[in-house]
């Protein structure tokens, strides 16, 4: 009998603190404007959001980008653990970041995970160096 309710517990506690996952591909077609990233730039923004969020266990990887001459839509994988306390983060770009990848990774983000949600923040992007910022909440 204890087995068993040792068992559930640690069922329970394994749900509480599992790790979340997005599997994120950017083409880069933004309007008039095409967008080129490295695979070096993806995973260093995504790790960078998801730090700022407070997630821990980040492991990101990427596929696709600028490879010897040749550019392909970028692909991320990555997977992460959110706080588990609740929480308001917010996030605004600085002079590294690029507005239209890393917007559409939050929404992307956000839209994904049912702990995530935006209390602000706008996707519009006129130039890749456009500067944005996000308020969102962590339930």
């Amino acid at each position: 009998m204890k087995a068993f309710i040792l068992l559930g517990a640690l069922l329970f506690n394994a749900q509480a603190h599992a790790a979340d996952f997005i599997n994120f591909t950017f083409f880069g077609n933004e309007g008039r404007n095409r967008i080129y990233l490295s695979c070096y730039y993806a995973e260093n923004a995504v790790d960078q959001i998801l730090n700022e969020l407070g997630a821990t266990d980040i492991d990101v990887r990427c596929s696709g980008g600028i490879d010897f001459g040749r550019a392909f839509p970028v692909t991320i994988q990555a997977k992460y653990t959110l706080p588990a306390d609740a929480r308001t983060v917010e996030i605004n770009s600085d002079f590294n970041t690029n507005c239209y990848f890393d917007t559409r990774f939050i929404e992307r983000l956000v839209s994904g995970n049912d702990r995530l949600e935006k209390v602000s923040g706008s996707r519009s992007c006129f130039r890749s160096d456009s500067r944005y910022g996000y308020k969102l909440e962590i339930k």
